[in-house]
């Protein structure tokens, strides 16, 4: 079946990346894949499939719906909710059997009373504080946390204690990530000491410091954007070249369109909405159906550009909201049905995510998860 915009999966590349993602971690490291905001914009249930099948058992996501969606397909894996779950909620997380991240005392009550209104245990990660000044407890308030979930033992399993890096993509300036690391591992000692449950997990490694910082690892690392062949920071990629143990990464996510018309332009006429683009010449011009509702950004007017036949060509004026129009010219080749790259790669040229990301005025995280999820995605 064909489409007239859509995305590939390269399936090849994602499983590239989990061999040697996997590679770093030290042995009885977890690898935990964070498959939040629909898998990074790849797809949700298409990547977990393929992660399954890859040996991959420890899910992250941010809501109970998306672990709702994972449980359907995966009767057996293990997974952590990351963000915020209304109290309305904390039944479907404890009959999913999902790990519910809690930075608040109440949370943890109210789990534990719908736990016992269900017969059975609520599962909780706690969050602790050490400078991304977010989502955690601070890290001097472990010893009340610890001894209040004690008490609720009977309807509460502490399954994880984790926190999260602010910078750990800085490789330049890695004193902060260190000082964070060493606050938790501060918080865990701590806890340690004292005659109350302890968690499974202990985790605050991501992508970029499972590359950077091996100290950082404890006994599970969250593995998001790297997962699908991303770099955290130009930086980072740079340092990992030049190590002995270095990595890979290849993009799993290539952006298709087809073009629906195209039509020459005299000089001195104008392309699109407010009249933004003005030709200085004679053009041949190409119409895509494709805009800011699928999530290719305006701000890439007049100064992006998409592959046609291998070759580079601008985009003229403004994105619409289901169209935009490129500059042909140079292609004698496009015509009505062609394909048209929006990101990945066509013969010799590439079009990146950090490309996407320059022209958007972003960074890649945001240009790949803005991508509407109503596109079809496609494995190859």
């Amino acid at each position: 079946m064909q489409h007239k915009t859509w995305l590939e999966l390269n399936s090849a590349n994602l499983r590239s990346n989990i061999q040697m993602l996997g590679s770093l971690l030290s042995s009885g490291v977890v690898f935990c894949a964070v498959v939040k905001a629909n898998a990074y914009g790849h797809d949700l249930e298409t990547m977990a499939r393929i992660l399954v099948l890859e040996g991959i058992n420890t899910f992250a996501v941010d809501s109970v719906d998306e672990a709702m969606k994972l449980r359907a397909h995966h009767p057996n894996i293990t997974i952590f909710i990351l963000g915020f779950t209304v109290p309305e909620r904390f039944k479907d997380v404890i009959k999913g059997g999902f790990i519910q991240t809690v930075t608040e005392l109440e949370t943890i009550h109210k789990l534990a009373q719908a736990a016992l209104d269900l017969q059975t245990k609520a599962k909780i990660n706690l969050k602790v504080e050490t400078g991304t000044q977010r989502q955690g407890i601070n890290s001097e308030k472990i010893r009340d946390f610890a001894f209040e979930i004690e008490k609720m033992k009977d309807d509460i399993e502490f399954v994880g204690l984790s926190s999260h890096f602010a910078n750990s993509e800085d490789v330049r300036n890695p004193d902060f990530c260190l000082t964070q690391n060493q606050i938790f591992f501060n918080t865990a000692k701590e806890l340690d000491i004292y005659k109350v449950q302890q968690p499974h997990f202990y985790h605050i490694s991501c992508s970029a410091s499972a590359i950077s910082q091996p100290t950082t690892q404890f006994n599970m690392v969250r593995i998001g954007l790297a997962l699908y062949g991303l770099w955290s920071s130009e930086e980072l990629r740079r340092q990992n070249l030049s190590t002995s143990r270095h990595i890979d990464l290849k993009p799993v996510l290539s952006w298709k369109t087809r073009i629906a018309q195209t039509k020459d332009v005299r000089a001195g006429a104008t392309v699109g909405y407010g009249r933004a683009f003005l030709a200085d010449r004679p053009l041949r011009i190409a119409v895509l159906p494709v805009g800011y509702y699928d999530g290719y950004r305006r701000l890439a007017m007049n100064k992006g550009y998409v592959l046609v036949n291998g070759q580079k060509c601008r985009i003229l004026g403004k994105i619409c909201m289901n169209m935009m129009m490129i500059d042909v010219s140079q292609v004698p080749q496009a015509k009505t049905g062609s394909v048209v790259t929006l990101l990945g790669r066509d013969g010799m040229n590439e079009i990146k995510a950090e490309d996407l990301a320059s022209w958007f005025e972003t960074i890649n995280y945001e240009a790949v998860t803005g991508i509407s999820s109503h596109l079809p995605r496609i494995i190859t």
